[in-house]
């Protein structure tokens, strides 16, 4: 079922159409998707609970005297493994613990001062990956969140976890962020989490935020800025190995970025120093990570020789003209 066909008022259907389709060819051509589709029919009969409040995300059997036959449980292991890389998490399904590459719950736990009242709200999660913040957003009880992720491997993963949630208004969607003006004034609250350092250009997507909420709406923005007062831009070649970081801004920056892009700043937070707790290889993301990203005699510097990275939190309010 299409539940955004309720709200054809404020979405472009042809153009979300076309993104559908050029996506479901796009993940029908990746080498995930003839054995998720396979493992997609396999029925779990299990009675589980979740828990989506603790950092580790839960899904657990109500009766441990019934547990998963070995079989399913391997099937289970091996599609998450077929999965791999797990980059947002953690998880707990069942009797199998998915140890992503970033403890997200660092920055939900950075976020939760930030986050608006979302009861009976629209919100988007823009690059929102497989899910994790959007489920954690769930228990605030919003009216619909859409999961914003171009990405198949993402998609895959978040249709395996929800084939164990089972939350009902968190919906995929494959909008990238220069696209998100298909949504006109629909959403009451977007989270921009770690996705402006991506964009070519950074203003084009905070004005297509700006076109996609509602009257007073609101925007959470969360990402790396380059360490300086000043309100400049780094433009590096690569950043932490990274080549699709275009602009590091400062946060005098950020703000400037979106004053320009008519949005009011609410609240900022102080830098981040992103930590080996937070982001680190694991059994289920064992390629690069923050340690191979940095200067193995200084760690307080990039491998580049930029300052490592640091993080940031601010919120704005639309302006209406």
């Amino acid at each position: 079922m299409d539940i955004l066909k309720e709200y054809k008022d404020f979405i472009d259907q042809k153009s979300l159409k076309v993104l559908r389709t050029e996506f479901k060819k796009k993940y029908i051509l990746s080498q995930s998707f003839e054995e998720f589709y396979k493992f997609s029919k396999i029925k779990f009969d299990i009675s589980s609970k979740i828990n989506i409040e603790d950092d580790v995300i839960k899904i657990e059997s109500i009766d441990n005297s019934k547990k998963l036959s070995s079989k399913k449980l391997s099937l289970l292991t091996n599609q998450i493994h077929l999965l791999s890389p797990w980059r947002i998490g953690p998880y707990k399904i069942l009797d199998y613990t998915i140890e992503s590459e970033w403890n997200s719950f660092y920055k939900f736990n950075r976020l939760k001062e930030f986050i608006p009242d979302l009861k009976n709200k629209i919100v988007a999660d823009i690059g929102g990956n497989n899910g994790y913040f959007s489920f954690r957003l769930s228990k605030f009880n919003p009216k619909l969140i859409i999961n914003a992720e171009p990405g198949p491997k993402n998609y895959f993963q978040f249709k395996l976890l929800q084939k164990f949630l089972k939350i009902e208004n968190i919906v995929h969607e494959p909008v990238k962020a220069e696209n998100f003006s298909i949504f006109n004034k629909f959403f009451d609250v977007i989270f921009c989490l770690g996705v402006i350092y991506h964009q070519r250009n950074p203003l084009l997507m905070l004005n297509e935020c700006y076109k996609a909420l509602n009257k007073n709406g609101i925007i959470i923005l969360e990402t790396i800025v380059y360490d300086n007062k000043e309100p400049i831009a780094l433009c590096p070649k690569t950043y932490q190995k990274m080549r699709n970081v275009w602009f590091l801004p400062t946060p005098s920056c950020l703000k400037r970025w979106l004053e320009i892009s008519n949005f009011e700043i609410l609240k900022e937070s102080t830098l981040f120093p992103t930590t080996f707790n937070e982001q680190h290889k694991t059994k289920d993301a064992t390629f690069e990570s923050l340690e191979d990203f940095l200067d193995k005699d200084n760690p307080r510097l990039t491998i580049e020789g930029y300052h490592a990275p640091k993080r940031y939190i601010v919120l704005a309010k639309k302006k209406v003209n």
